[in-house]
């Protein structure tokens, strides 16, 4: 039998304070709600210690952990000895940052320097038939740049070199053969030291090729001995 539809009404009436109270019920019991942080990618640390049977950048036995640089890495090359580390990787690697206490010699492959990179003084850097690009500022005074047998070495963010060697040890910016680049775009400002045997020679030879400055007239030798040569080269 149909109910009349004032007695419906009433029934339905009657349920509504019984739902809404199972509604709050039921809200109380919820899970909280969990957001999703943004993602923190720290910077690994890539420390040489020495402790391999050679020199080479590509023997773990080299590396604290025995885990040579990867890519994202912060680089330091620091030994109690005074050595030339042999960059021998043939893939090529981006890393943050290079701080170099050691000579270093490119070999094998390209390697990026994003962030920093920081030669002490009286280190070498020499690539030969590699690249080397350091895209960050570079710390290069009183260092001895070295590019041979094709190779390229650019370092956008050197913006002066001061040589400040009194050790009778000559300096030197040197690109030597056919395809060798020693690239400076933005170096505006040279000093040496006016010792003897501690000038700075600027090397183009047997067809390389050293990039000083965007402009020849902004550049300043500020003082000092600074000495050109440009045999075949550029």
């Amino acid at each position: 039998m149909t109910q009349p539809t004032s007695i419906r009404n009433r029934f339905d009436r009657s349920l509504q304070p019984i739902r809404s109270q199972s509604r709050i019920r039921n809200s109380r019991f919820r899970r909280p709600r969990l957001e999703t942080l943004e993602q923190r990618y720290v910077l690994a640390a890539a420390i040489w210690d020495g402790g391999g049977p050679d020199l080479n950048w590509s023997t773990p036995e080299n590396w604290i952990g025995n885990q040579i640089p990867a890519s994202g890495d912060e680089v330091t090359i620091d030994d109690a000895r005074s050595i030339e580390v042999v960059y021998d990787i043939e893939e090529p690697l981006s890393i943050a940052s290079l701080n170099l206490s050691e000579s270093l010699k490119l070999t094998a492959g390209g390697l990026t320097v994003a962030g920093t990179t920081v030669i002490q003084p009286n280190r070498t850097l020499t690539v030969d038939g590699a690249e080397l690009l350091a895209e960050g500022p570079a710390q290069i005074d009183t260092t001895s740049l070295y590019v041979r047998n094709g190779g390229e070495l650019r370092l956008p963010g050197a913006t002066s070199y001061t040589n400040t060697n009194t050790s009778d040890h000559d300096r030197y910016l040197r690109a030597n053969g056919v395809g060798s680049v020693l690239s400076l775009p933005n170096l505006v400002s040279i000093s040496s030291s006016l010792h003897r045997y501690d000038e700075l020679f600027i090397e183009s030879l047997n067809g390389g090729a050293v990039e000083l400055g965007t402009d020849v007239s902004e550049m300043v030798v500020a003082g000092g001995a600074v000495r050109f040569i440009a045999d075949g080269g550029a």
